[in-house]
């Protein structure tokens, strides 16, 4: 596959999550481009262990302008040059990448329960006014508070309980990812938690 370097290219896919192939982020953001045409996603959650408290970030929307709360990573699946070739990368590289690049966390994925681990949990699809993403929902543990944001986009980062986090929800600016999608992820990984 011959891309251009100087462009970044994501995932385009069905809405059922199948890869048709490479698009431009800028062309696949186009308002009326959105609507129409799915790409794939990772969202996730950092977990701590031992507070057993949740981590958002702070960070100012593209989209409207205005500093919002958010899940704690976030990114797409994109294509990168390995070996001379183009190739897609998975909803789990994804997450060790935006991992990395949101929060400074190196983590390794569907090893154990351990800290610095992370796990997709479910994938589905994201679909409303705005978006049309083929979303990896996932889960990062860890032991410690530390945050080391690599790529600037991370304005402020908070440590919360889920009863506190529900309240923080209630009367914050936060996205639609936040709203829509905590329940989900804090229920799958209390299910995780049973099993390991």
């Amino acid at each position: 596959m011959i891309l251009n370097p100087d462009i970044e290219y994501i995932v385009h896919c069905s809405e059922e999550g199948k890869t048709i192939g490479p698009i431009s982020r800028k062309h696949a953001h186009i308002p009326e481009v959105r609507k129409i045409l799915c790409h794939k996603t990772v969202g996730a959650m950092v977990y701590n262990l031992k507070t057993h408290q949740w981590g958002i970030q702070q960070k100012l929307s593209k989209a409207t302008g205005k500093t919002m709360w958010d899940i704690s990573v976030g990114g797409h699946c994109t294509y990168e040059e390995i070996d001379d070739n183009y190739q897609e990368i998975s909803f789990e590289e994804t997450l060790k990448k935006e991992s990395f690049e949101e929060i400074g966390k190196s983590i390794k994925i569907n090893d154990s329960l351990s800290s610095e681990t992370g796990f997709i949990l479910d994938t589905q699809l994201y679909k409303n006014s705005y978006n049309n993403e083929f979303l990896a929902l996932g889960v990062i543990f860890t032991d410690n508070t530390i945050i080391e944001p690599q790529d600037g986009e991370v304005l402020n980062f908070k440590w919360m309980t889920s009863k506190e986090l529900y309240q923080f929800m209630e009367k914050e600016v936060i996205t639609d990812t936040l709203k829509d999608f905590f329940p989900a992820i804090e229920e799958k990984v209390q299910e995780k938690l049973s099993e390991l």
